[in-house]
């Protein structure tokens, strides 16, 4: 069944299992109306975990990893001894250990919270304190985080591949940082996959988040077998 289709003569619409009548003159605005609460819905579950930031994240750290590893090709070689403050510079945003505990114990905490989902998240109405301001942060800060790492780390293998391709470096060490964001967008998205479905009570984003999914077990299956 569609978002929203007639039932019956007298214009009852049902939404995902949610029913409402009006009077036939008014049926098609209401519909319309309807459609708006969905798609609003939909965008508040999606600024809710952190999308939209953790996207721009990975354009701002995608740069910054791309310039510093151009600096450290530039001033110092890709395969010299770094000063500290170089290597603490090219690995400040990158901390795996920190994105396992916070993704580990946000999904946990809410988990909990919600009773696996079954606990109603309404983004206009109902808004849980321990939802909204405790456990949903947290896998927030996660997701933003992987995020980050797999940018700067991709940023880091484009720069490298450039510099090796158009020969200004011998050391091709751009593979290994490839594989390493690869590794980071693959554990990030479960975490973005199981905060939606805990939070997505009304199941607005139900199709696209398990197409990705499909999408996403089709890629694993296929990389490893």
């Amino acid at each position: 069944m569609s978002c929203l289709q007639p039932t019956s003569a007298n214009n009852r619409f049902e939404s995902d299992g949610l029913p409402f009548r009006c009077a036939p003159g008014q049926a098609a605005a209401q519909a319309e109306r309807y459609g708006c609460l969905i798609k609003r819905g939909y965008m508040e579950i999606i600024k809710s975990v952190g999308i939209s930031a953790a996207f721009n994240g990975f354009i701002i750290f995608f740069v910054y990893g791309l310039l510093t590893t151009l600096a450290i090709g530039a001033f110092y070689g890709l395969d010299s001894e770094l000063p500290n403050e170089m290597v603490a510079t090219l690995e400040g945003p990158i901390s795996i250990y920190t994105f396992g505990w916070l993704a580990l114990f946000g999904l946990i905490a809410l988990a909990a919270v919600t009773r696996f989902g079954k606990i109603e998240c309404n983004f206009n109405i109902n808004r849980p304190k321990r939802v909204f301001y405790f456990a949903l942060p947290v896998c927030e800060a996660a997701i933003a985080l992987g995020v980050v790492i797999g940018g700067t780390l991709l940023g880091v293998a484009v720069c490298a591949h450039l510099l090796f391709a158009c020969s200004f470096t011998s050391v091709a060490i751009y593979p290994q940082f490839y594989g390493l964001s690869a590794f980071m967008f693959l554990i990030t998205y479960p975490v973005a996959y199981f905060t939606i479905a805990l939070i997505d009570t009304n199941k607005t984003t139900f199709f696209w988040i398990n197409a990705t999914a499909i999408i996403y077990t089709v890629f694993i299956a296929s990389t490893f077998y």
